[in-house]
């Protein structure tokens, strides 16, 4: 009989010092997980191969090839630091890195739970929208890590704190202004930002993954704004396309340095698509594509999170 994982699952994350090490110090978030979908990993051993000697009729077992930890993680994006952990795991660049996290999901029939270390991001998309069930910014990540634990934890998974789950609802939609290059602010009605890292997993001489390197990656934006002025036509038209500076900043009603979150393409971006919407009796719209360039500033630094 299958287990029944039950209601009351929780998971924290621990940001790492050292790759794929636990480090109980570390910077903690406790993710408000949208539905089912909050969390979900998953452990392949390898690659089981049955040869068969045919002339003996004698099987013989192989289990050979790498293994993967893989998952999904599904959030709100809350006010204060521990949103702003959130986007910044995928998003900023240290020093040609990415930061690592250690996953520990308990609760349910696991008495000591389970520890996915190493976690590093493949690719992480934000959303928000203007539709009633999309006003809040929400992330999608994409996580490979180097390892898995699930037996006699150091240090044990604490008891969940519902003290320590972030007090504010989040980010919503209808507080984002999108400024387009030099200081046209857009009334956006939904926007999307997705990086996609490059990521290579190396293994040595053993089966778990050794390391995972950052080499690069990919940002894109897919927006729908409001065609408020044929000005912003010649921009996104241009032959080549216009280099445009992107910045999506989300402030609640009360406006707050700490409640603040600025997203700020620091490279420029080249339009991939530009589709105007004349609907009749309602706003023109355009929906609009945009791809990150090579990175423009020091260091390689193509976006900041503040």
């Amino acid at each position: 009989m299958a287990f029944y994982r039950g209601v009351d699952r929780y998971f924290i994350l621990t940001e790492e010092s050292t790759w794929n090490t636990f480090n109980a110090s570390g910077d903690e978030i406790y993710p408000v997980g949208i539905g089912d979908d909050g969390v979900a990993m998953a452990q392949d051993p390898g690659q089981n191969i049955l040869e068969t000697n045919v002339g003996h009729g004698i099987p013989f077992y192989i289990n050979t090839g790498i293994s993967s930890y893989t998952g999904t993680i599904n959030c709100l994006v809350p006010n204060g630091v521990q949103g702003l952990n959130i986007v910044k795991w995928g998003s900023t660049i240290t020093s040609g890195s990415i930061p690592s996290y250690t996953l520990d999901i308990k609760g349910g029939e696991s008495a000591t739970g389970e520890r996915w270390t190493g976690l590093t991001v493949d690719s992480m998309t934000l959303t928000s929208g203007s539709d009633s069930g999309a006003q809040r910014l929400t992330a999608a990540i994409s996580v490979i890590g180097g390892g898995f634990d699930n037996g006699t934890l150091d240090p044990a998974i604490p008891a969940e704190d519902n003290a320590l789950y972030p007090a504010a609802s989040g980010y919503l939609h209808s507080q984002c202004v999108l400024t387009l290059g030099a200081g046209v602010d857009a009334t956006v009605t939904d926007l999307t930002i997705t990086f996609t890292n490059i990521l290579d997993v190396g293994n040595g001489t053993g089966t778990d993954p050794s390391y995972i390197q950052f080499c690069g990656r990919q940002v894109t934006l897919d927006c729908t704004i409001e065609y408020d002025a044929d000005t912003f036509r010649s921009a996104f038209t241009a032959q080549p396309p216009t280099d445009i500076i992107l910045k999506a900043v989300y402030t609640d009603a009360t406006p707050d340095p700490d409640e603040t979150l600025t997203l700020d393409l620091k490279t420029a971006a080249k339009v991939t698509a530009f589709t105007p919407v004349n609907s009749l009796g309602a706003r023109a719209t355009s929906n609009i594509s945009f791809l990150a360039t090579s990175p423009s500033q020091p260091e390689g630094v193509d976006f900041s999170v503040t």
